[in-house]
């Protein structure tokens, strides 16, 4: 799967797949615990997704997809299986440098040095 043909392919500047999942995290779904770490049911995941990527509705039905955890688990497989990483190498490095440097990454090195000491950011 090509990011920017499936954005092409909706008529955007980003896959609404990935839209409309993020939107509906943001408004329902960001005081759940665990959020994507936790997976949704897999027949529920497979067929909203499908839905995402081949018929471009213009929002999610909350009352068909109400586990937010079917969200997430559609966001982050469309994210792994996207043929060109969303971030390259290059990019990655300059972002890891200036998280390293940044006030909050400073913060956390005060308070919790022991986990800082090797910086270390899992995708």
């Amino acid at each position: 799967m090509d990011l920017e043909k499936q954005a092409t392919y909706d008529g955007a500047d980003v896959p609404l797949i990935v839209t409309l999942t993020i939107e509906t995290v943001e408004r329902r779904g960001l005081d759940c615990p665990d959020i994507y770490r936790i997976s949704g049911p897999t027949s529920l995941v497979k067929q909203l997704r499908t839905e995402l990527i081949t018929s471009k509705p213009s929002a999610i039905d909350d009352s068909q997809y109400a586990d937010i955890n079917i969200m997430t688990s559609v966001l982050k497989q469309y994210l792994q299986d996207i043929s060109k990483p969303v971030v390259n190498s290059e990019s990655f490095t300059e972002f890891h440098a200036s998280l390293s440097e940044s006030p909050f990454f400073l913060l956390l090195r005060g308070v919790f040095p022991a986990a800082t000491t090797t910086t270390s950011i899992s995708l």
